[in-house]
């Protein structure tokens, strides 16, 4: 019998009460393979932890929104759109972007950002609660934060840090040329 090793990825939610986290399952001996491993969408709610949907493949990350929906970035090029309560096999809406995406986060239902590489050049998806705009992107995005939707920063490969306006990304000095 094949021993299985577990991990977990990003996580997001309002408290410790009330959120969204990936878990990944794995035959420990092969470490951890995007192409066999089950990615899991794991739900904290009232101090129990429950299982949403389960699927082969790499869920890459997750971002919950302070109105009630989850997105989840997929490294196929698919994102899931779920609507509170926990995700389960069937109440989500998926949307098919080119890429390989690795992140999410967002200010709000209507402010979501996802980003990748396709065809080995980075790329940034903006949804606005209806659709997704391809938008320029700074460089390789690792991650992305921001207060508003006129000011938010994403950090990436080869010490990137950029500044967006809410209209064009200004690259920032940076401290290290290191990922």
């Amino acid at each position: 019998m094949k021993k299985l090793g577990h991990s977990f990825g990003s996580g997001s939610g309002m408290s410790s009460r009330s959120c969204y986290f990936l878990a990944y399952r794995f035959v420990e001996e092969h470490g951890f393979r995007p192409e066999s491993a089950e990615s899991w969408i794991m739900e904290g709610r009232d101090g129990k932890f429950h299982t949403g949907l389960t699927q082969r493949g790499w869920m890459t990350s997750l971002w919950c929104s302070t109105e009630g929906r989850v997105f989840v970035s997929e490294a196929n090029g698919r994102v899931f759109e779920f609507v509170k309560p926990a995700p389960g096999p069937t109440d989500y809406k998926v949307h098919e972007l080119p890429g390989m995406l690795t992140g999410v986060w967002g200010l709000a239902d209507d402010c979501v950002w996802v980003w990748g590489l396709h065809a080995g050049a980075p790329v940034l998806y903006h949804w606005n609660g209806e659709t997704w705009r391809a938008e320029a992107a700074p460089g390789s995005i690792v991650a992305r934060h921001g207060a508003r939707r006129d000011l938010c920063v994403a950090v990436g490969e080869g010490g990137m840090i950029a500044l967006w306006n809410g209209r064009t990304w200004s690259r920032m000095e940076s401290p290290s040329t290191m990922t």
